[in-house]
């Protein structure tokens, strides 16, 4: 989901996934949302502010390491754990920080990635809320075969192809 804040500089996607990195050891991360500039995640360790890690971001958003810088850190209430016990989970927000244009293209690339499924599943509640009804799903099937056709054209117009 794209949200949108006035304090914020960018849109934020939402992307509930588990990572590793920030000196966590073999501790993970929840990914709560990520952007061009940062990412809000959630973790059970506090982190220091203004300190720099390098994270990976989840395989199914490429997998690649990119350097962050902790803005703010704080507690975000408790997490359920084992046999009745809680955790003090933290959220912290992130910056990306002196990125290389690798670590810039992986940070689109997992955006891309996250805006793909988003659109995907906004189709699939379409095609739910269209049911049984004939004409909803002509006309359904006539938007989703155009956007398809026009993503396709405009995906082909990045594409490198053969540099020899």
């Amino acid at each position: 989901m794209i949200q949108q804040s006035g304090h914020r500089r960018v849109e934020r996607l939402t992307v509930p996934r588990q990572f590793r990195g920030l000196g966590l050891g073999t501790e993970t991360a929840q990914l709560l949302d990520l952007s061009p500039a940062g990412a809000r995640i959630e973790h059970v360790k506090p982190l220091h502010n203004w300190t720099s890690y390098f994270i990976d971001l989840p395989d199914a958003l490429g997998g690649n390491r990119v350097k962050v810088e902790v803005v703010w850190s704080q507690v975000s209430g408790h997490k359920p754990v084992d046999e009745g016990k809680r955790w003090i989970s933290y959220q912290s927000g992130l910056a990306f920080i002196q990125s290389t244009p690798e670590e810039q293209a992986a940070i689109k690339v997992a955006l891309v990635r996250i805006a793909g499924e988003w659109a995907l599943s906004m189709l699939r509640e379409l095609r739910r809320l269209g049911g049984t009804d004939p004409t909803h799903r002509e006309r359904l099937d006539a938007l989703c075969g155009e956007t398809l056709a026009w993503l396709r054209q405009e995906i082909d117009t990045f594409q490198f192809g053969d540099s020899r």
